[in-house]
């Protein structure tokens, strides 16, 4: 499989391996064997000396090889690596696998220096190279799955690399499919001996045995008082006394066809009125008596059936349970697969081509890429129609504004999910003037605009309800620090898909300049509704299709209005997002034209950069790792990210003195 250069054939035998693992784990009964045969499989596919798995214990201190396969029948580890204290034995590993990064080394010779207690451990069992991705159950490590190479140095490749991935997703969801099969045994055994008990109660049931005639008058019955009534108040008297209305119209239909068919069906359910008023369920089965060879009345056996009733009713639930976990377990696997960013060649060079001329169009795009306009059109339409790119309209603020722009970071003291947080920030924090907002459940970046540091947001999250650890506010004057770069993914995604294009990032214009009435307008409705056309936008504003095509192009030339198109980064690969700050004049440069960068804003004083990444190995193998007392680094994980908001309306109609239309 190392061999392989053919993209297409690594692809095709990567999804037969896929398809492989989701057929042993779609419909399993036992869970270890499935596990056993699927690190078979992957082994065998990989062609390496050892795959396995791992546990995290309960209280997070010890981890053990609880799985394996082993190449050319190879001895066991598991009894070794049992129960190993994790902050002892694996503190660099475990760190990694926590940020969800993957470990790839190729040469464990060369492993380094903080990775001491883990290179003892894989020389001690002569292993050569590793390669390891976390398993994640909602959202928490749960473990992780590993290959070892003893027999030479291997330089992990990108199929194996691609199988792993998706490799350790499938055996997270065949973990939680586990739990979901427990609770299922569970809930079997449940009703089990909930049926077990409802038989016992039945054959030990006391049953009201009577007799009436053919008009439904009973003659003789047991259980004298057993519903209140004394002996001489039941006999003699019609079986109307007893029933309800709705059962006493079935009693007499089921009467008048026996005596036509002399033979009376299966049993029926009544409802019994009890003297007191009660109303008590009994099931009811007769044999018709006959008297000259003519329906006489009938014998029959009444059997309370409360607890039946109740037991159905406990089976019903337990069933519409496990129905809802079997729904919910089937969305998860489709969720995963739903995740998978399965792009052609041209899609990728297309997203590429969009993301870097989000304004051009298709017509001059496909000059531009040599793919046919309707190919263009197509792929632009599939990926904004599954989410995979958003085009959106935005002010480049050092030509309209000369306040000052100000980055929160912080860091909340407890997890918390999206509504929360959503209900947290509208309700102390957000006045209008904050134009993007990104967080995941531990950590939050804040940009906003203000003409002083008197109303910053730091300020207004200093409430006792808001849960912060940490909070930094930097403020920054438009007119003494550059911003170079807004929202620019076109690098970022030529990096993630290894693109042969001719890339030159756009570097933004600087110095304020001035707008007239329409030009406010405009600038007002192009970010509003960045789907509109030349003509919508003409009917909206009443202002004339040249005009409004004329101050289109001036706003895009003179770098007023920023084009771009945004990618679902979580779909995109990334996996980790980083702020980074330097002050002072001897402080390290942020690079506008580093491909990484999507964010810039460059001053005598201050550099401010944000960078995506597709790992953490990728984000250690760069310049930006390196901090120093001048230096200030964020990071957030990218698949955490619950909440985003891009909204420059309100600043907007504030600087530019425009109503909302």
């Amino acid at each position: 499989m190392r061999g392989f250069e053919d993209k297409k054939q690594i692809m095709a035998c990567s999804e037969k391996i896929l398809f492989d693992l989701f057929s042993i784990f779609m419909d399993f009964t036992d869970f270890d064997e499935a596990m056993n045969k699927a690190l078979m499989v992957l082994g065998n596919f990989i062609s390496v000396s050892r795959i396995y798995v791992f546990e995290i214990s309960e209280d997070k201190k010890s981890l053990s090889n609880v799985y394996e396969w082993n190449a050319d029948g190879g001895s066991s580890e598991i009894e070794i690596f049992k129960d190993m204290p994790i902050f002892e034995r694996f503190p660099w590993w475990m760190k990694m696998l926590r940020s969800d990064s993957i470990i790839n080394i190729s040469d464990v010779s060369t492993m380094i220096k903080e990775a001491d207690a883990e290179k003892t451990v894989l020389d001690e069992r002569g292993i050569k190279s590793v390669l390891v991705f976390p398993l994640i159950l909602h959202g928490d490590l749960k473990g992780f799955i590993g290959a070892d190479e003893c027999k030479d140095k291997r330089i992990w490749s990108h199929a194996d690399i691609h199988c792993f991935h998706f490799a350790s997703h499938i055996i997270s969801a065949a973990y939680d499919k586990r739990d979901e099969v427990l609770e299922r045994q569970h809930y079997k055994k449940k009703l089990e001996e909930s049926e077990h008990r409802y038989r016992q109660l039945v054959e030990s049931a006391q049953d009201i045995i009577f007799r009436i005639d053919k008009d439904g008058v009973l003659l003789d019955s047991n259980r004298d008082g057993v519903l209140g009534y004394a002996r001489d108040e039941k006999i003699g008297a019609g079986i109307d006394l007893f029933l309800t209305e709705e059962s006493m119209i079935l009693v007499r239909k089921k009467l008048t066809d026996a005596m036509k068919i002399n033979k009376i069906e299966a049993p029926i359910e009544v409802e019994v009125k009890a003297k007191d008023g009660s109303i008590i369920p009994f099931e009811v089965s007769a044999s018709p008596l006959f008297k000259d060879g003519k329906f006489d009345g009938c014998i029959a056996v009444a059997r309370d059936i409360r607890e039946r009733k109740e037991l159905e009713k406990i089976k019903e639930r337990l069933q519409e349970e496990l129905r809802k976990k079997a729904w919910h377990l089937e969305k998860k696997v489709e969720g995963l697969m739903e995740t998978r960013l399965n792009l052609t060649a041209k899609e990728r060079r297309m997203l590429y081509y969009l993301s870097r001329f989000p304004s051009m169009s298709d017509n001059k795009l496909a000059v531009l890429a040599k793919i046919k306009r309707s190919t263009i059109t197509a792929i632009r339409n599939r990926l904004v129609k599954e989410g995979v790119l958003e085009f959106i309209n935005i002010p480049n603020i050092s030509r309209i504004y000369k306040g000052n722009l100000n980055f929160t970071i912080g860091s909340y003291s407890r997890p918390l999910d999206r509504d929360t947080i959503t209900s947290l920030f509208s309700k102390h924090a957000f006045d209008g003037n904050d134009l993007i907002f990104l967080s995941t459940d531990k950590d939050f970046i804040v940009v906003s605009a203000s003409h002083g540091r008197s109303n910053s947001l730091k300020k207004r999250l200093a409430n006792d309800s808001f849960p912060l650890s940490v909070v930094n506010d930097y403020s920054f004057s438009v007119i003494e620090n550059q911003l170079k770069r807004c929202l620019d993914f076109s690098g970022l995604i030529k990096t993630f898909f290894a693109l042969d294009v001719e890339h030159s990032p756009s570097v933004l214009p600087s110095g304020s300049i001035v707008l007239s009435r329409n030009e406010r307008k405009l600038l007002y409705a192009f970010v509003k509704y960045p789907a509109y056309s030349i003509t919508e936008i003409s009917k909206l504003i009443g202002i004339s299709k040249p005009t409004v095509s004329t101050i289109r192009s001036k706003l895009l030339s003179k770098g007023v209005i920023i084009s771009t198109a945004v990618p679902d980064l979580k779909r995109l690969g990334a996996s980790l997002a980083i702020f980074r700050r330097c002050f002072g004049k001897n402080s390290s440069v942020v690079d506008p034209f580093d491909q990484n960068c999507v964010v810039s804003m460059l001053g005598p004083q201050n550099q401010i950069g944000f960078y995506v990444y597709k790992d953490y190995e990728d984000f250690k193998s760069t310049d930006i790792s390196e901090t120093n007392d001048n230096c200030q680094v964020q990071a957030l994980v990218c698949n955490k990210i619950s909440n985003l908001k891009i909204d420059f309306l309100p600043f907007l109609r504030d600087v530019l003195a425009v109503d909302d239309f």
